[in-house]
């Protein structure tokens, strides 16, 4: 049986281009040593992205990106509507990241890096 590796499911909106944010995200959780999945959709909404991501993952947890560059990380054992941090794009290197690595610690149960304001 050719069963996938457990992973944090990343699901982008289809027409969003794949930045140097995304990249920082990646970084995020490879330093944490967990692998991840992307996927794209055409789903504008990262919050709907990202619960969708964190159902499919066998590791309950799921990072979004929607149309507006909107980033959400997500739990599976959370509401829908209320995923656990919500960024941009835009914020920055160091804020997405962050989110990458905070994604691994969920898995991971060790807490969470603080960085600034992101969720």
């Amino acid at each position: 049986m050719n069963d996938p590796k457990p992973s944090i499911k990343i699901y982008i909106y289809s027409n969003r281009s794949l930045s140097n944010g995304l990249n920082n995200i990646l970084w995020g959780i490879e330093e944490e040593g967990l692998l991840y999945e992307i996927n794209i959709f055409h789903m504008e909404s990262a919050i709907n992205l990202a619960y969708k991501a964190a159902l499919d993952s066998r590791l309950d947890v799921g990072i979004g990106v929607g149309e507006d560059g909107e980033v959400v990380l997500h739990y599976a054992k959370l509401n829908e509507e209320s995923p656990l941090f919500i960024c941009n794009l835009q914020r920055g290197n160091v804020v997405l990241r962050t989110i990458g690595a905070n994604a691994a610690r969920l898995v991971k149960g060790i807490p969470f890096k603080l960085v600034g304001d992101i969720g």
